[in-house]
């Protein structure tokens, strides 16, 4: 069907809908879609809307859709929706919404807009620069949300707009060092102005009743916030990095609904209110990066409080012991609070701390196993000593630890670590031992931990062999670890084994992010120094970046065949002006009503912003392989492009040496990708280059058995082949030789 004659049949579905519904549709096509619907039903009730059952009609009638709490709206009908604003006029003031930039300049520039506007979404991002006056918005009396994306657009010092209608305001860069004296939005249920010149945000009173969100990060300029009773049902309060501001109101407990309340990087910021009353709302509290020297006594009060960053409070030096009663708290964040003398020595009795971040604490640590929910710990750069972790079983619930640069020199302490059954993730990178003492010794243990899928080793001084390794493990990260080489053999074979078992049932994904590093794709990933080169068991090597080698006969249908190991013997190139400084984007809507975002471990954020779980480098150095099967004669499937993502800083200022990154691809990942296997004889695995910052030396492709490759002579390298010769002639899986096969390579979208 055209898109025309789709379009003209949701038109119909338009039709019927009433006018307040109408209205609420056009909203969304010209502004809200993708945002949180909570968020949106709050905004449109401001305008006396009855947003919930509006929404509820649109989905209805599927001209939206709710996914994970956002509204979602297909193009055709945000097409058809703007459509519908471009016929009210062809001149852009006498229209509904505006949203394009050259339209709403237009009605900046020449003063055009009339009373019909109801809503103005600006997102330019060019550098072109144009002063508003008053007179621009006088005629705009019916005007609910305001949204400007652009601190190039700067204010007359008379400036004023209608607000007694505004529900939403958010205005990027606002240039004067106030709300405008006409500024009566009694019916305002967000306020944003990010990264302003605002001191303070109004002058006189004014008692603002259905305001939920004031958003002023990063507005250096700010040094007073209202009084809270002026803003009875606030929840969310968003000072992340005003640098002025030097002290809150002190009547916070006044805040009944308060859920967020984010000051970090509030750099003068010295002292926290004193808390007058029970506050039993869930409230999240970040003071990273301020000049908090200690916590009001009574902390306890905020009895809802379950989430409380403190992280890289330099001036930090105790904490009350009161906060042991905090029952409901979830993360509790002190990284780098250097200054910090002793934590509470009952911090057990936090009965409900999911996650606990101590890096770079230098006090004692006191014992933790009485936290039973616990599920991430972080105490890198910490000094680890017996009693800190017991081998009681008490954190059964902890899947998350990071030792990183941890003094190892009692290794009692870290033996309890190899009894914690639901360990999942364990970095113990640039850990040190004592003075005569082997890590290999210390890290014997690491078998037991039959849950264990990602394992950081990275730069570790006295590593020589890598430990057995549990079936479990999809990841084993040991750049720059001295003297480390593969693990044994069988060990591999263990994990390939696991992994096809875990395809074949659908279990759990290989993907992880972390600080240093994560790898995704079904492949089971391994990095280790590659000086040593490919070892001899990896028959089949080329120099390059590609190899293609001839699959073993029947290989879809037997049973020993488990899978592919690929190795790479890579290092970096000089010159890396193309890698981006980070790949993070600033998106033009309205955030989830939650804050969230993904941290290292694919979950909730502590804080909204700043540097809790700090990356060692904002560079990052990505490896990606791409599998093909082809039959030889010009027929190919795609299997996979696979890849490997390294923070570390060493790639930044290209001190590294070689090294090799193997992968275990398993045999059930290739039958899922291929629809007729038997039809496949070859195999080629190419090195794809993301921004071109490195080089292969050579590479390396092999079959693994379920057995160990013991190998006999120069012809056989299966165990088919070495217990039958004639069998040998007609298998391929040990030829030395590669195939030179002209395949197609298709870049990912990372390249």
């Amino acid at each position: 069907m055209p898109n025309m004659d789709i379009v003209n049949v949701l038109k119909l579905s338009y039709d019927g809908l009433d006018d307040q519904q109408k209205c609420i549709f056009l909203d969304i096509a010209c502004y809200f879609k993708g945002n949180d619907v909570q968020r949106v039903t709050r905004i449109l009730d401001g305008s006396k809307f009855n947003a919930e059952s509006g929404i509820n009609a649109l989905v209805h009638r599927c001209l939206i859709t709710i996914s994970k709490n956002m509204i979602e709206m297909h193009d055709l009908l945000i097409q058809m929706g703007r459509e519908i604003v471009d016929k009210e006029s062809t001149e852009p003031g006498e229209r509904s919404r505006l949203w394009r930039y050259e339209d709403v300049y237009r009605v900046f520039e020449i003063n055009t807009g009339t009373k019909n506007i109801e809503g103005i979404f600006l997102h330019d991002y060019t550098s072109k620069e144009i002063e508003v006056t008053s007179k621009a918005f006088n005629k705009m009396t019916r005007l609910r949300w305001l949204i400007v994306l652009n601190n190039h657009v700067k204010h007359s010092e008379d400036f004023a707009f209608p607000s007694y209608g505004l529900t939403c305001l958010r205005w990027d860069g606002y240039s004067l060092s106030s709300l405008p004296l006409n500024f009566h939005a009694k019916s305002i249920v967000e306020l944003h102005l990010e990264t302003s010149n605002i001191k303070e945000l109004w002058q006189g009173n004014m008692c603002l009743k259905i305001l939920r969100r004031i958003d002023l990060s990063g507005s250096q300029q700010l040094i007073q916030v209202p009084e809270f009773s002026t803003v009875p049902k606030l929840e969310y309060l968003i000072l992340s990095g005003c640098a002025s501001l030097e002290k809150l109101p002190g009547d916070i407990h006044k805040l009944r609904h308060l859920s967020v309340l984010y000051c970090n990087v509030c750099l003068k910021l010295a002292s926290f209110p004193e808390i007058k009353r029970n506050i039993e709302t869930p409230v999240k509290l970040s003071l990273d990066e301020t000049a908090i020297k200690e916590l009001p006594s009574l902390i306890e009060l905020l009895s809802g409080l379950h989430c409380l960053s403190l992280n890289n409070c330099k001036d930090l030096e105790s904490l009350p012991n009161s906060i042991c009663n905090l029952r409901r708290l979830k993360i509790l964040g002190l990284d780098g609070c250097s200054k910090l003398c002793k934590l509470p020595e009952d911090l057990e009795r936090l009965s409900h701390l999911e996650v606990l971040s101590l890096k770079s604490v230098s006090c004692q640590l006191p014992s933790l196993s009485g936290l039973s929910l616990l599920r991430k710990l972080h105490i890198d750069q910490c000094n680890l000593t017996p009693g800190v972790i017991k081998s009681d079983n008490c954190l059964k619930a902890l899947k998350k630890l990071s030792l990183g640069t941890c003094n190892l020199n009692e290794g009692e302490a870290l033996n309890p670590i190899f009894y914690l059954s639901s360990l999942e993730i364990l970095n113990m990178s640039k850990c040190y031992p004592a003075e005569e003492g082997n890590l290999s010794d210390i890290v014997v243990g690491i078998s037991q931990l039959s849950n264990l899928r990602f394992l950081y080793l990275l730069h570790w001084k006295k590593l020589s062999q890598i430990p057995e390794l549990p079936s479990s493990l999809r990841l084993l990260d040991a750049q720059h670890s001295i003297g480390t080489s593969l693990p044994p053999m069988h060990s591999l074979v263990k994990c390939l084994k696991s992994a096809n078992q875990d395809l074949k049932y659908k279990r759990s994904s290989n993907e992880v992010r972390f600080p240093y590093s994560h790898n995704n794709g079904h492949a089971i990933c391994i990095v280790v120094p590659g000086s040593s080169g490919i070892q001899e068991w990896i028959r089949n090597q080329s120099e390059g970046p590609q190899i293609c080698i001839q699959l073993p006969r029947n290989w879809y249908d037997n049973d020993d065949f488990l899978g592919i190991a690929i190795c790479y013997v890579y290092v970096p190139v000089d010159g890396c002006e193309g890698i981006p400084e980070n790949d993070s984007a600033h998106p033009s809507k309205i955030e989830s009503d939650d804050g969230s975002s993904d941290n290292e471990f694919g979950e909730e954020p502590l804080i909204k912003s700043g540097n809790l779980h700090e990356v060692e480098s904002s560079i990052p150095a990505d490896l990606v392989c791409q599998l093909t099967l082809a039959d030889g004669y010009g027929s190919f499937q795609w299997v996979e492009n696979f890849s490997f993502r390294t923070n570390c800083r060493c790639y930044r200022y290209r001190d590294v040496s070689e090294q090799m990154w193997m992968t275990l691809y398993p045999k059930v990942a290739i039958l899922e990708r291929c629809t007729h296997s038997n039809q496949f004889t070859f195999l080629q695995a190419a090195f794809l280059y993301s921004y071109n910052n490195f080089k292969v030396l050579n590479c390396g492709l092999q079959p693994i058995y379920a057995y160990d490759p013991v190998i006999v002579d120069d012809d056989a390298s299966c165990l088919e082949c070495q217990r039958n010769a004639e069998y040998r002639k007609l298998c391929l899986r040990g030829q030395s030789q590669t195939i030179n096969i002209q395949l197609p390579t298709n870049q990912c979208s990372a390249c």
